[in-house]
């Protein structure tokens, strides 16, 4: 079956609701806010495939969160035009006010590009027209750190990496590991918390959800941060 695109009113009527809800919603999420405690005072850093935002909106600090496949809070020019993104709060808060539920569509004039004029999207990774510049920064920054990281220990929790795209979070980590003497790598999979061979004793399955293995964690210490 040959799926038929959505007319851009609908299109942009989902995207309007779902981006309000995920990624500018105020309320907290516990399972974040456990694992910012649970992070505490400790020198850290996140590599996320998320582009939500929860980690910086519930206690991470937002310069130590490295989103390499973008982020809900920004759009591009669809071609693109021009390297610089823009902030999508004001674009979603106007297809929200001529959002009608009985239809999911919005009306009035969809979004265009504040340089050219043609199409956007939003800033997230699909193809090669994906504008990463926002994120450089945050990468190199965490490139950087992980340099100091070559003679002291190192935890790397990793949390739901499957094996949708293995190259942003579940491989590089297993390379850390690898790379680092004292790395360990901690990865938390509902189906696929397997590790390789050659780290056996440095790399630990956990085949649970995260929101069970921080209850377990809360539990045993008695202590938000573990200290």
């Amino acid at each position: 079956m040959v799926g038929v695109p959505l007319p851009p009113e609908l299109w942009w009527g989902y995207w309007a609701v779902h981006i309000d809800d995920i990624r500018f919603s105020p309320d907290p999420n516990p399972l974040y806010q456990r694992l910012s405690s649970l992070v505490g005072d400790k020198d850290h850093w996140v590599m996320t495939s998320n582009v939500d935002g929860l980690f910086a909106r519930n206690g991470i600090a937002p310069e130590r969160v490295f989103t390499p496949q973008g982020d809900y809070g920004r759009y591009q020019c669809a071609a693109p035009c021009t390297p610089t993104t823009f902030d999508s709060r004001p674009l979603i808060a106007r297809l929200l006010a001529t959002y009608d539920p009985a239809t999911g569509g919005v009306t009035g004039s969809l979004p265009s590009c504040p340089n050219c004029g043609g199409e956007v999207e939003i800033n997230v990774r699909v193809g090669p027209e994906f504008v990463d510049d926002p994120y450089l920064p945050a990468g190199r920054h965490l490139q950087d750190w992980l340099g100091t990281a070559a003679d002291t220990r190192l935890l790397i929790l990793e949390f739901g990496a499957g094996f949708n795209t293995p190259g942003v979070i579940r491989w590089p980590g297993e390379h850390l590991t690898r790379q680092i003497p004292r790395a360990r790598l901690v990865r938390v999979n509902t189906s696929h918390s397997e590790t390789p061979a050659d780290l056996a004793g440095r790399a630990l399955s956990v085949p649970v959800g995260a929101d069970h293995l921080l209850d377990a964690l809360f539990g045993i210490t008695g202590h938000p941060a573990m200290r």
